[in-house]
């Protein structure tokens, strides 16, 4: 067993070093010290998993439940803590749950979970035997370079509360405004924004379908080059493509030498004057 054990938490570490590692909230993030659960590992798991408390912020997704920035006490003898900023995809054990439902949860809150072993991919895959709020939060709780890492991988965050409308999910891109209008350039290489090289966009004026309170979002604060996120639902099929977004944050501060001659030529061609 002890072997096993350490071949485990080698593959962990090496995953970790090839994975997220610097992400941008992490300083100022505060992740609980956790200690590894007193389980009879042989009678109570499938597989004979190891199993430990692990406290991180949940993201929901399309289909994934998500946890980032957790510790986790190794099972080595020294009980030695090891601290990650990868994202673990987790779903329930046969025969287990939570204290409260995983469908009650949102993007942003802070939860705590037994989880066994991590799988070694990407997202690393884990399951769990049961699950705590700790505190309920929103989607600044997750590191910006954690949700960037995912969108490379087609991965969105779903925002706000969990509906049978279509979802609301966060998008990355660069943003450019000119006289009259507000443009994203979409920087995902996966996703409903992927194919889309100029979007339109403007604050939401429905918010019944979403169930979201869009009464703060404003594109006022963003220039042209700054790189952004906005919460999109739906896209109108028109040229060029139009979105009401649901909300909006800065990722990074840009110029507008930051933003591509040829789109700034294309906007022309299509009577758009850049600020």
């Amino acid at each position: 067993m002890k072997s096993k054990i350490k071949y485990i938490v080698l593959s962990i570490l090496l995953l970790t070093a090839v994975l997220l590692s610097a992400c941008s909230k992490a300083e100022d993030t505060e992740i609980n010290t956790v200690t590894i659960s007193d389980y009879s590992n042989a009678e109570n798991t499938e597989f004979n998993d190891e199993i430990g408390s692990i406290t991180g912020y949940y993201m929901r997704s399309h289909t994934d439940y998500i946890i980032f920035e957790h510790s986790y006490t190794s099972l080595r003898p020294e009980s030695h803590i090891e601290t990650y900023y990868e994202p673990v995809m987790i779903h329930f054990a046969e025969g287990k749950e939570g204290d409260v439902p995983m469908d009650s949860l949102k993007t942003g809150d802070k939860i705590e979970v037994d989880i066994g072993l991590i799988a070694a991919s990407y997202p690393g895959q884990a399951r769990i035997y049961g699950l705590r709020l700790v505190e309920e939060g929103d989607v600044s709780n997750i590191a910006d370079q954690a949700l960037l890492e995912l969108e490379d991988c087609g991965i969105h965050a779903v925002i706000g509360e969990k509906t049978e409308q279509p979802l609301v999910t966060r998008h990355s891109g660069y943003f450019v405004r000119t006289e009259t209008e507000c443009f994203l350039l979409p920087a995902e290489k996966y996703g409903m924004l992927s194919g889309i090289d100029l979007l339109k966009i403007h604050p939401a004026l429905d918010v019944e379908s979403a169930g979201i309170d869009v009464s703060g979002v404003s594109l006022d604060g963003f220039k042209t080059g700054d790189r952004i996120w906005v919460d999109v639902m739906l896209v109108q099929e028109l040229y060029p493509p139009i979105a009401p977004i649901y909300g909006a944050a800065l990722i990074e501060e840009g110029e507008v030498s930051d933003i591509d001659q040829s789109v700034i030529s294309k906007l022309g061609e299509l009577g758009y004057t850049v600020v």
